[in-house]
């Protein structure tokens, strides 16, 4: 009896999640959603199983898949969709283009995937636009959206799969083009007719990068894109994922596993259901004969991570700091062993997609793989000691211009500093064979010409060259680094991987992560990034990792642990009130929650604490928003600050074991959030008591405990 309740039950289950055609519908289904496909190519439903709810809106509608042409650009929405065989969808295109999407359901999830197309012009496939009512919570990256009865995500699967409605810029063209969820209120900002209007939509999809392409971003012109071999929109695949809130990152989870995607662990947990991330952060330049005092400190103060920052000779090859690691990766695995063995996670820091000046890639002889821009050809001849320069006439002039320095919206949007530093420019740069060349500003008029040329810039050798030879900009960054092209992007990647591999390092720092899409392929570029370290690491069978980031896109969700941002440029310790309202509680509560991200409130700098209130301060806005903070500290500031660093660890801990233990009461949180408002805490009989402090007392006062010094050469080295 048993037994036949049990295969009933399987059977059940088994046709609540195959796709059906119900008449002139097809039907996709998971235990708690409904997806229902109408044979006109339009969405009918995407529904709540338990009580019917359909979320699509009525209008505007949602067609199931669009597509744009590389010939036209124009967009073509899906008019018919039937069933073909047991698990494909056929699908037709109002150009007459023709598809073919495999289906499969599950209890927790919908896979979509794209399995032939008919037309290989085709240069976009868009899954969607779909429209929905829910716009409670809207994670933009994830492609989640949230009320508190029901959470939907539809978003990638694959890495040829990004968030948004794709386009050269990603983020830069339409707005909510990039992004995998958005509210319709957002995109309808100038139009009165729609202004203010409920709902979401959400997309995804993939670009043909079989062919070579010219991409423009914000900050360079005419980026050569070249083609990826085998990258075509064939293989684009979405999941989509529906069910009550608390069940989400249980279904995430499992769609994860099932589908194959990055899934770090810690101690056997999926990283992204543990509370490590939840714990501080030490920005310090451990080395072997340090770690042991770096370790006992952040025991103390309830640290779970010690970070170096600046832990390589060159972004590119990333060899280990010689002045911190000297037998290289095995000093590297020393540390890393001694902070495992602690029960800490060893860290570093590197600055993604980015290859300095003076790496081995770009100096004496440059790689071939650095992205290029605005390529053409000399217009004559020129000697190894010629320092004018003249273009052929069909030289695309914005490709040599570099845009002015970044300035900030307005003066309250910045992080205020004592000292502003020089806006500073990215030095422009042309190639020629192996030979660098710094310019100036180019003429106004055509064809273009560059004068007073530095030949032979960054060690390379200047040599005489011919009428007709390839001439490119190398896209540069104020800091003296070129970017990778995409082929270079998978050996950069390799290097960087030889961390974990070489150095047991366990968490990675992805900053700068978008500066991959410098090479015009946005964000197939940052998931490939991404995707060889974890293939790296998994060749090696580990499956422990941690990354962080300033940035955050579709794919790389999967593999990020928490974002982190914010230098501590403040005069004192605590950010200044207006950067705080505008960046801090905005972000995490508009854009990292919804994600399902966890974060850290910024990065602070231990040397310039005044008083233990500072650091209660922190702890009170920690505690609010539910994140945590970096720590920039050197073993030298620790010592000169004797009983005090000893009472701001003590108090650190504390507050971070209230807030493991839940302890934080949800009616304070509000009040907590707001800039001044600051709480003590104490612990009597094992209970915690939260007591707010009179204005005058939770006031700060700059008047660091350590004094005011200037940063020696040694500091400099191990912090910027």
């Amino acid at each position: 009896m048993y037994m036949k309740a049990f295969l009933v039950s399987v059977f059940a289950l088994f046709l609540s999640c195959v796709s059906l055609a119900g008449g002139d519908d097809t039907i996709l289904g998971t235990k708690w959603l409904s997806l229902t496909i109408g044979r006109d190519g339009l969405v009918k439903s995407v529904s709540d199983k338990a009580n019917g709810t359909n979320y699509l809106m009525k209008t505007p509608s949602s067609p199931f898949a669009t597509i744009t042409m590389w010939k036209d650009v124009k967009n073509y929405r899906c008019v018919s969709v039937v069933p073909k065989g047991d698990d494909d969808l056929a699908l037709e295109f109002a150009n007459g283009v023709k598809a073919v999407v495999g289906t499969k359901a599950s209890e927790s999830h919908i896979t979509l995937e794209l399995k032939s197309i008919s037309d290989k012009d085709v240069k976009y496939f868009v899954w969607g636009p779909y429209h929905l009512t829910i716009d409670e919570s809207v994670g933009d990256v994830l492609g989640l959206v949230e009320n508190d009865k029901f959470s939907i995500r539809i978003g990638t699967a694959s890495l040829n799969t990004g968030g948004g409605l794709g386009g050269d810029a990603v983020n830069c063209g339409t707005p909510g083009q990039g992004k995998a969820a958005v509210r319709l209120s957002e995109l309808n900002k100038k139009n009165k007719k729609t202004k203010g209007k409920r709902g979401t939509r959400l997309a995804a999809y993939a670009k043909d990068r079989t062919r070579p392409d010219v991409v423009s971003l914000k900050g360079t012109k005419k980026i050569a894109a070249h083609p990826v071999p085998g990258v075509g929109v064939v293989g684009s695949k979405i999941t989509i994922v529906g069910g009550p809130p608390d069940k989400l990152m249980d279904n995430m989870e499992k769609m994860v596993l099932a589908e194959k995607l990055p899934h770090p662990t810690y101690k056997g947990l999926w990283v992204k259901k543990t509370k490590i991330q939840a714990q501080p952060k030490i920005i310090c330049p451990f080395s072997e004969k340090d770690v042991d005092e770096y370790i006992a400190i952040a025991k103390t103060g309830g640290f779970k991570t010690l970070h170096v920052k600046i832990p390589y000779e060159t972004k590119g090859t990333f060899k280990p700091k010689k002045s911190l690691y000297p037998n290289g990766w095995k000093s590297v695995r020393a540390c890393a062993d001694k902070i495992k063995a602690a029960g800490l996670i060893p860290s570093f820091h590197n600055l993604s997609g980015f290859i300095d000046f003076a790496d081995p890639l770009a100096t004496p002889k440059p790689a071939k793989g650095l992205t290029e821009a605005g390529v053409t050809k000399l217009a004559k001849d020129i000697s190894a000691t010629d320092t004018t320069i003249v273009l052929d006439s069909s030289t695309p002039p914005d490709a040599y211009v570099p845009p002015p320095p970044k300035k900030g919206k307005n003066d309250a949007q910045k992080q205020p500093r004592k000292k502003r530093r020089r806006k500073s420019s990215s030095p422009t740069v042309i190639r020629i064979g192996d030979e660098l060349i710094l310019y100036g500003k180019p003429s106004s008029t055509t064809p273009l010409t560059f004068e007073k040329c530095v030949r032979g810039f960054n060690g390379t050798k200047a040599v005489e060259h011919s009428k007709n030879d390839k001439v490119a900009r190398l896209p540069t960054h104020k800091r003296k680094d070129f970017y990778p092209s995409i082929e270079m992007i998978p050996l950069v990647a390799k290097n960087l991987a030889k961390t974990c591999l070489e150095g047991g390092i366990e968490n990675i720092s992805f900053d700068g992560l978008e500066s991959a899409n410098e090479s015009g392929q946005a964000p197939y570029a940052q998931a490939l990034f991404t995707q060889t370290i974890w293939d790296q690491l998994k060749k090696n069978d580990i499956d422990t990792f941690f990354s962080s980031s300033s940035g955050l896109s579709s794919y790389y969700w999967f593999l990020c642990s928490q974002q982190s941002w914010g230098e501590p440029h403040a005069a004192g310790f605590r950010h200044e009130k207006n950067y705080y309202e505008l960046k801090i509680p905005k972000r995490i509560n508009n854009a990292l929650k919804p994600n399902h991200v966890a974060f850290r409130l910024g990065q602070y700098q231990f040397s310039k604490l005044s008083s233990i209130t500072d650091i209660e301060w922190l702890m009170t806005k920690c505690a609010a928003l539910g994140g945590t903070f970096d720590l920039y500290m050197t073993l030298d500031d620790f010592k000169r600050s004797g009983d005090f660093g000893k009472k701001v660890m003590e108090t650190i801990a504390l507050w971070v074991d209230a807030m493991n233990a839940g302890a934080v009461p949800e009616k304070i949180k509000k009040d907590m959030e707001i800039f001044e408002t600051v709480y003590r805490l104490t612990k009597t009989g094992g209970e915690f008591k939260f007591t707010k402090l009179p204005p005058e007392e939770a006031k700060e006062v700059v008047k660091p405990v350590l004094g005011k010094r200037e940063k020696s050469k040694r500091d400099k080295e191990k912090f910027h």
